[in-house]
């Protein structure tokens, strides 16, 4: 089996997240500059971060990849996160996020890439779903450019409607049983 703990693109060095990459995560999640199309994701305490990173050290565990943190070669400033961690349905979930300062360079495209290519070599039988908040058109442009096709508005894991965009058509939503 292929180890992705760490591989680069291009221009990138991507490793996976580790418990000494706390501190810099925080201060890429609590930035109110990166929250604009989802202020109520944002962290506002590091035990928030802490829970987050617990999640994708989990994800690391279990199968093997999760979320990457991004650096550039050379410098081991934190840039940003990125890559494919498995949720509870069993899909991958595609992320990106960069420090504001790092945004519009491509960068989140060249994670996507490598996300999408290593959760097809370790579970080619998932499909990889990007969700996103319909009013944030550049994370959409990142999702089309790397092949990603809308599968429409389809509600993500904690039961909010977002556009799900994906890497193969997705099967239609079960309705949601009335509850008694």
């Amino acid at each position: 089996m292929a180890t992705f703990t760490q591989i680069r693109t291009d221009r990138l060095e991507l490793r996976a997240v580790a418990d000494t990459d706390l501190d810099e995560l925080y201060v890429l999640h609590s930035d109110p500059d990166g929250w604009h199309h989802f202020p109520a994701g944002r962290h506002t305490e590091i035990g928030t971060t802490r829970a987050f990173l617990d999640r994708v050290l989990g994800g690391w565990a279990a199968d093997g990849l999760s979320y990457w943190a991004v650096r550039r070669p050379g410098d081991e400033t934190l840039i940003g996160l990125g890559g494919v961690r498995r949720l509870a349905d069993g899909s991958w979930n595609l992320a990106y996020r960069f420090a504001t300062t790092q945004r519009g360079h491509g960068y989140a495209q060249e994670v996507a890439r490598a996300g999408i290519a290593a959760a097809g070599a370790v579970d080619p039988s998932i499909p990889v779903i990007a969700w996103i908040d319909e009013t944030n058109p550049a994370s959409i442009r990142v999702a089309e450019r790397v092949g990603l096709d809308f599968q429409g508005r389809r509600h993500g894991s904690d039961g909010t409607l977002l556009l799900a965009y994906a890497d193969r058509p997705l099967p239609p939503e079960e309705p949601a049983t009335p509850e008694e």
